[in-house]
């Protein structure tokens, strides 16, 4: 096993949050360049994992070590499964307590415990934002059951001010409500190896980091021509469902405590 010797990249961006300052070296641990390579490690594991048919579903910094030559890799792989058989894997509601990391996850998890290639690219789209914020915390000032009730109803992180414009649409490309709009790692590869300093530090983070929903639709490819669209986002498998969440303990990582993961007022069948 290889050894990783500088830790979790969640602990090793918030140990460098003070050599963040305009003129420093390509070759320093938190230049643009090496910003924007280590998404490009964490994309290319995510790649590696779709093509085998297996969802992580706890992509996080705290989640990702960095070894020796500050190459990120992908770790924690106790809450990945297989998707061989179908594109999806569905949580199994009569299981014990256990843990999610709900702010992390896209509002069709949040919704009908649906796990899919595409929903490892949502938590990809928060990883960005930890990157280029250097470990700040998704969704400041929210307790965990806000952020579902945030999530389910369109609503995302608002996007440091500072980020590059392509930057900007590549996150909002991985938020987007339609699982089905959002690039795949592959894409999301090739996209960002277009821009070598495409991340950058963002410090000014808002206290309110919450951006309310939008119609805008956006496509992978013309993510350098931001299409816009007024359809209204379509409506979820279960959207006649009534969904409620009780009071949800949480650990100081992000993760809820959830049993099950929904709770339904009435039953539903799959």
């Amino acid at each position: 096993m290889e050894f990783m010797l500088h830790g979790d990249l969640k602990t090793f961006l918030l140990a460098r949050r003070n050599m963040v300052r305009e003129n420093i070296s390509d070759e320093c641990d938190i230049s643009c360049k090496r910003l924007t390579l280590y998404a490009i490690d964490i994309a290319k594991g995510l790649s590696y994992l779709a093509k085998r048919k297996y969802v992580h579903r706890d992509i996080a910094c705290r989640n990702c070590l960095v070894n020796s030559d500050r190459v990120v890799k992908i770790s924690d792989f106790g809450m990945a499964r297989p998707t061989f058989e179908s594109d999806y894997y569905r949580y199994n509601r009569k299981g014990m307590r256990k843990l999610f990391p709900v702010r992390w996850m896209p509002p069709e998890t949040l919704s009908l415990g649906i796990f899919t290639t595409a929903s490892d690219i949502w938590s990809f789209g928060i990883v960005l934002y930890e990157l280029i914020s250097f470990g700040s915390y998704p969704y400041q000032g929210l307790t965990n059951s806000q952020v579902l009730d945030y999530v389910k109803s369109g609503n995302t992180i608002k996007i440091p001010f500072k980020a590059k414009p392509q930057l900007k649409r590549l996150i909002q490309a991985c938020w987007s409500q339609d699982a089905a709009h959002r690039p795949s790692a592959t894409e999301i590869v090739e996209y960002i190896s277009k821009y070598p300093r495409l991340l950058s530090a963002c410090l000014d983070i808002p206290l309110k980091v919450i951006d309310m929903k939008s119609n805008k639709t956006y496509d992978f490819e013309g993510l350098d021509k931001m299409i816009q669209s007024s359809d209204e986002m379509e409506k979820m498998v279960c959207s006649n469902s009534s969904l409620t969440f009780s009071s949800i303990p949480t650990t100081p990582d992000g993760y809820s405590i959830m049993t099950p993961l929904l709770t339904h007022q009435k039953r539903m069948n799959f």
